[in-house]
């Protein structure tokens, strides 16, 4: 049963760390193109 849970609980972080990253990401996309069309 214990270990059930851990396994849930670390599955849970390394998605949200998955998430975190995606959004990065998708941020830093944006930024990019926002700097290429001022130059």
């Amino acid at each position: 049963m214990d270990s059930l849970q851990t396994t849930q609980n670390s599955n849970s972080l390394i998605i949200k760390q998955k998430t975190i990253t995606a959004h990065r990401l998708l941020l830093f996309f944006r930024n990019d193109n926002k700097n290429n069309r001022n130059k």
